[in-house]
């Protein structure tokens, strides 16, 4: 089972987190032209030492350079240490892989997981529930009847013909009126629902309203009964976002960040050399040929460093979910659609993407069953008979789920040299390796 995974995000406090827009966008730009701005001057200032009147070129030259390393900074900053707010560190979660696991842009490995006690057929039937409900109530107009509910692809096609701010009152009544509200059920609805409680004042008040009476609810779950070929398409149930951190995107920024710096030095030099030597004779030809003999030196670092630090080695791809056993042969394999799995990690708001809440980064994931589901039963096709999992996710008790964390949190939070022991009969795991 992986742990110790790797982490490139750190999560700010509620306030220090934020998402980006125009104001901030704005603030990025304005902070690189005071960098600019000082670079510019400074340079003014090294060429009069030297004897010299600095070109209004290489002014301007030196200081877009320095306003585009200085933005890029900003950014990367913000995306690895801005862009997610902290609600709790080393939280533990539960629940069924309901989406197909993929890569995004960033590297990140993207999973769905519909939280424990729940599995994804009984969620569905109690939606049927709850869309019959609805539809009787006047809520919904032209719900189909219970029967036809049942095939997926009628479900689907209801679903894709209602609104966004339908779908989300359907879920947020599938939530609170026949998931959460199961007596002894109920123990994981805070990632579905926000509680101040658990979050804390700030984090709740930082966070946009998920009541159902709200004007515009905002669920910290997601959905998406969307038409198409993403991943994350296809899927019925309310299901809560992780993410297994990759580095591709900070691999990528790095590779321009080597090659504006390069660019800068070699037009720098380009512009003091050529202001002097030619003793302000062909000043006006200096800051053109910085700009021409710097865009090569540029475009030769970023390459350069592109092949020693390739982005597409930052990409997190899934975890090896291998039982590391002498005492089992096991084949290798990987996190995959239907699997129940035990995660660790940091339960962040994402300011982005409609701010929903996420286990991000995934810091430890400890596979509890392997799925032996056809993962085409759960595509638009009529309902096949699928194998169940061994590991009945719907049985996992509070006290279960509590036992574990305890477990999870020492051997996560335990130096890999040292050794953990329990006296529990049924540890989740082996100690650290």
């Amino acid at each position: 089972m992986p742990r110790n995974l790797p982490q490139y995000t750190k999560c700010a406090a509620p306030g220090g987190a934020y998402a980006i827009d125009g104001l901030s966008v704005a603030g990025m730009l304005f902070a690189g032209a005071i960098v600019g701005a000082i670079g510019g001057s400074v340079y003014v200032i090294v060429m009069s030492l030297l004897g010299q009147i600095a070109t209004a070129g290489c002014v301007v030259g030196v200081g877009v350079y320095l306003l585009l390393i200085a933005g890029l900074l900003e950014f990367k900053d913000w995306f690895y240490n801005h862009r997610l707010m902290c609600i709790l560190h080393d939280q533990c979660a539960c629940g069924t892989v309901v989406g197909q696991p993929h890569d995004g842009t960033d590297g990140d490995r993207k999973f769905e997981i519909l939280i424990a006690p729940f599995d994804v057929p009984e969620t569905e039937q109690l939606l049927i529930q709850t869309l019959v409900e609805m539809g009787t109530a006047g809520t919904l107009v032209n719900v189909p009847d219970a029967v036809d509910l049942q095939n997926r692809q009628v479900r689907f096609g209801y679903f894709r013909g209602l609104s966004a701010a339908d779908q989300i009152k359907v879920y947020l009544n599938l939530v609170d009126n026949h998931l959460f509200n199961q007596p002894g059920r109920g123990y994981l609805r805070f990632l579905y629902r926000r509680d101040q409680m658990i979050m804390g004042a700030a984090a709740f008040a930082a966070s946009p309203d998920d009541a159902i009476t709200a004007s515009n609810p905002n669920p910290m779950f997601r959905v998406n009964a969307q038409e198409g070929n993403d991943p994350e398409e296809n899927v019925l149930v309310p299901y809560m976002h992780c993410e297994l951190e990759g580095n591709r995107l900070a691999r990528w920024l790095d590779n321009v960040l080597v090659g504006l710096i390069a660019g800068f030095a070699a037009f720098t030099a380009f512009c003091v050399l050529c202001e002097v030597i030619t003793m302000g004779a062909l000043d006006f030809l200096c800051g053109w040929g910085g700009a021409a003999v710097s865009a090569l030196i540029a475009f030769l670092a970023w390459l350069l460093s592109h092949l020693l630090n390739n982005p597409d080695d930052g990409v997190a791809g899934s975890p090896d979910v291998d039982v590391e056993d002498p005492d089992f042969d096991t084949p290798p394999s990987v996190a995959r659609h239907g699997d129940v799995a035990y995660l660790f990690g940091d339960w962040v708001m994402d300011e982005e993407h409609n701010k929903y809440f996420e286990i991000h980064p995934i810091k430890a994931w400890y596979l509890l069953c392997q799925s032996e589901r056809n993962p085409d039963d759960w595509e638009l096709t009529e309902e096949i008979p699928a194998k169940e999992c061994a590991f009945d996710v719907s049985k996992l008790t509070e006290e279960d789920f509590q036992r574990i964390c305890k477990i999870v949190q020492a051997v996560e939070n335990t130096d890999p040299d040292d050794k953990f022991t329990t006296t529990i009969s049924h540890a989740l795991s082996k100690g650290p390796r």
